[in-house]
């Protein structure tokens, strides 16, 4: 027996609390209905957010705590990270790689990590992403107040400071979160460094209508394409599903990449 067969047969034991039996079969449907989308070949992206909204995840991290921003954000990364993914296959296999070269490299690599754990540390050079208003500073520093506003400014001059030789400060001027693209503006800490240029370039930045999610999207692929992934490299398509496009990359590695989401360029 099977352990989703199991949870849906609570029911049949007499050693649980009716509430602990109910519990584990309202689990074992969840898991039963989860079984049937993998095996119906649902995109990642759509089985992870059936999982989350499934299991209550979202209401469980938003618990008040001043880190419960980040971990929904996180999450929402982790949805549309997935979306350029066409099967579960796919993203599990590239999460194990990554897991492995992390552990077992031992060749020059980044480190990545919060500016709260960065604190007391220093790297010859430093890259600070994200620096959008909305995001660092936090929507929920804005929304509470000078005080807290001020906090995050002297975090960033923690991260700053964590530099001995090059500092190097970006921002994106739309980024995909929860599937769904914002537009943001530089972050008000780099207005007060007087980083003119990047107001400028602000200035000239894409408006919100010049983008439609709405828009239907055009396969604009044919099997023996060459193409170009920010991620794998060069490769050719050998196989297309709809808008999933099986790719042979130079390095010989093969993915079925969604073209929708998976930034190719045509070579």
């Amino acid at each position: 027996m099977d352990i989703i067969t199991a949870l849906v047969n609570a029911e049949q034991t007499s050693k649980l609390t009716p509430r602990a039996r109910n519990s584990l079969i309202a689990l074992g449907e969840k898991l039963r209905v989860m079984q049937t989308l993998v095996e119906g070949g649902t995109p990642p992206s759509e089985l992870i957010d059936y999982l989350v909204g499934a299991v209550g995840y979202r209401e469980y991290i938003l618990d008040g705590t001043p880190r419960a921003e980040e971990r929904e954000e996180n999450l929402g990364v982790l949805i549309s990270d997935a979306k350029s993914y066409a099967s579960l296959p796919d993203l599990l296999e590239e999460i194990a790689l990554m897991s492995s070269a992390d552990t077992d490299s031992t060749e020059s690599k980044v480190t990545l990590m919060t500016l709260h754990a960065a604190k007391g540390l220093e790297f010859p050079v430093v890259f600070m992403v994200g620096m959008e208003d909305g995001l660092f500073p936090s929507s929920r520093a804005l929304e509470e107040g000078p005080k807290q506003l001020e906090e995050e400014r002297r975090l960033c001059y923690v991260g700053m400071t964590r530099a001995r030789e090059e500092l190097h400060l970006s921002y994106a001027q739309s980024r995909m979160q929860f599937g769904q693209r914002g537009y943001a503006s530089p972050s008000r800490f780099l207005e007060d460094m007087g980083y003119e240029l990047m107001q400028r370039q602000a200035s000239i930045a894409p408006q919100p209508q010049d983008y439609n999610e709405f828009d239907e999207f055009v396969m604009d692929f044919d099997i023996g394409d060459r193409v170009r992934s920010r991620q794998f490299g060069d490769g050719e398509i050998v196989d297309i599903d709809g808008l999933a496009a099986t790719i042979e990359f130079d390095n010989g590695v093969r993915k079925k990449l969604n073209v929708e989401y998976a930034r190719l360029e045509k070579l």
